[in-house]
């Protein structure tokens, strides 16, 4: 029988009640924010850059995979700037969608939405149900996963490839099912035929695969040795591209040498401290105070998540450091930060109120959005290099004349051919213009503007303009090389104006101030 509710027990029961919604809104307007603005860093990093221009690189995709798998195959051989595996991806998008941008950006991003969704796996399995959330967040907004999550480049795949194994990985050591086992087998072997320079992941996966075998499981050495060498005789087909690459290793050298400010960049990146040290005291004004619960990683927990978080850049630095060969690029390293946002997502997934932990996250995305998501524009240009819109222009001004076009290489491999022949340079050094056609009477120049640079002008370029009453020249990458400047002293005799503003791509013409 229920109890009879006087009138002062309903009335304190309807303040109690009262008070605990009051409680539950600050965390009700915190989640919803927090959604909201992860919903806006999806659509600002993925889906409003499809439609842009490539940038440089992004045509090299296309020059390689254009014409089909044979000569696909063939270039690849001459240029290796993707692999084969991401080759395939692209050319099956292209044939099924054909030359668009946004068609050829698309694997990467479904690619990168599947890797999120097991990121949210792994931070549950490693972390806890509080970390998921936080981690995924961490990760979509960090700099160099958004850039890879709209480029037609392999790194999003790459994402995809590291987090599956590890994923897989870890189910396999937890219930030592065979179908685990293969799967990480597989998905591991994946990774470095997405791109070469994933190596150091197998072994982060050996160095947590010792860890939990130190700490007792369902797997034991002789299963992970036979899972080793189902991966060794995997990639054995890599070796003769490897080998390749290596050899000719200064065509992969266009960084600078690392410093120590760079490595810190990548380890604790700025944005993501500076967003989480705003949220804690957003937070702790909102909800009136802070604290951390308890939780201890498992050792081989801890293992996993530092040593993808620091073998592949440590690797990298310190080969780039002692070495001719800098590749000291954070892309080349990206899947370290797959372990960042991890570690992020646990250390935000301990802070209570929960409402703390989603005004923190809602604080990372805000500050990720800012300094990332090229606010000024409504639809930025992914990669900062408007070779559309360049070539456009040139097109518009040099129409069907046989203006010259000097254009310069923004592929550091021109600065590294041994000889500097017009009629022998590689095409791929033109990619952008296999995309974007230019007008007019195309010439090359090189990479960087030095003597060997200066020989080829003086001979082969700059009589050819002396004869004309007008030329473009088109410029990109490294601002530091003076072409225009060069040119300007060296033909005193026409003037110069910037025909408009193309992101990196600067499209200038020249004019003689002879009387016609």
């Amino acid at each position: 029988m229920r109890r009879p509710v006087s009138h002062a027990t309903a009335g304190l029961e309807g303040i109690a009640g009262g008070a605990r919604q009051e409680g539950r809104n600050p965390l009700r307007i915190a989640r919803a924010v927090t959604y909201t603005l992860l919903a806006a860093a999806v659509a600002r990093f993925w889906i409003a850059p499809l439609g842009s221009s490539f940038w440089r690189d992004e045509t090299g995709t296309f020059w390689t995979i254009k014409d089909g798998l044979l000569p696909m195959f063939a270039r690849l051989q001459e240029w290796p700037s993707i692999t084969a595996t991401y080759g395939l991806v692209c050319s099956a998008a292209y044939t099924l969608g054909g030359a668009h941008e946004y068609v050829m950006r698309l694997p990467s991003v479904i690619a990168i939405a599947l890797a999120s969704l097991l990121l949210y796996q792994l931070a549950k399995r490693l972390l806890g149900a509080a970390s998921a959330l936080p981690a995924v967040a961490v990760f979509i907004c960090s700099g160099t996963v958004a850039f890879a999550a709209c480029d037609a480049r392999p790194y999003a795949l790459l994402l995809l490839a590291v987090i599956g194994s590890t994923l897989a990985l870890v189910h396999w050591l937890d219930a030592g099912f065979p179908g685990n086992a293969m799967a990480y087998v597989v998905t591991a072997a994946l990774t470095p035929y997405v791109h070469y320079l994933a190596w150091p992941v197998l072994a982060v996966h050996a160095v947590y695969a010792l860890a939990r075998l130190r700490e007792g499981g369902p797997v034991r050495l002789k299963r992970l040795a036979i899972a080793a060498m189902g991966i060794a005789v995997l990639v054995a087909p890599l070796g003769p591209v490897l080998r390749s690459l290596f050899k000719n290793r200064a065509l992969m050298s266009f960084a600078p040498a690392p410093s120590l400010s760079s490595l810190a960049n990548i380890l604790t990146p700025p944005v993501l401290l500076c967003g989480a040290a705003l949220g804690l005291l957003v937070a702790w004004v909102v909800c009136g105070h802070l604290a951390a619960t308890a939780s201890k990683l498992p050792v081989s927990s801890a293992v996993l998540l530092v040593a993808l978080a620091t073998m592949p850049v440590f690797l990298f630095f310190a080969f780039s450091t002692l070495t001719s060969t800098s590749i000291f690029v954070s892309r080349y390293m990206i899947e370290s930060q797959v372990a960042l946002a991890l570690l992020a997502g646990w250390a935000i997934g301990r802070l209570q109120p929960v409402a703390a932990r989603f005004v923190v996250v809602a604080s990372v995305i805000v500050c990720s959005l800012g300094a990332f998501g090229s606010v000024r524009h409504l639809w930025p240009v992914h990669g900062g290099e408007d070779w559309r819109g360049a070539m456009a222009a040139v097109r518009r001004i040099a129409g069907n004349s046989r203006m010259p076009v000097v254009v310069r290489s923004g592929f550091v491999e021109s600065s590294k051919l041994k000889v500097y022949v017009a009629s022998e340079l590689p095409s791929y050094l033109m990619a952008p213009l296999a995309l974007y056609p230019a007008a007019g009477d195309v010439h090359q120049i090189p990479y960087r503007m030095d003597e060997r640079a200066r020989l080829y002008l003086e001979s082969s370029v700059v009589p050819f303009l002396a004869r004309a009453d007008r030329f473009l020249l088109v410029v990109s990458g490294d601002a530091n090389q003076p072409y225009d400047a060069w040119i300007s002293g060296r033909l005193p005799g026409y003037s110069s104006r910037h025909v408009g503003d193309f992101a990196g791509v600067d499209v200038i013409l020249y004019q003689s101030d002879r009387p016609r």
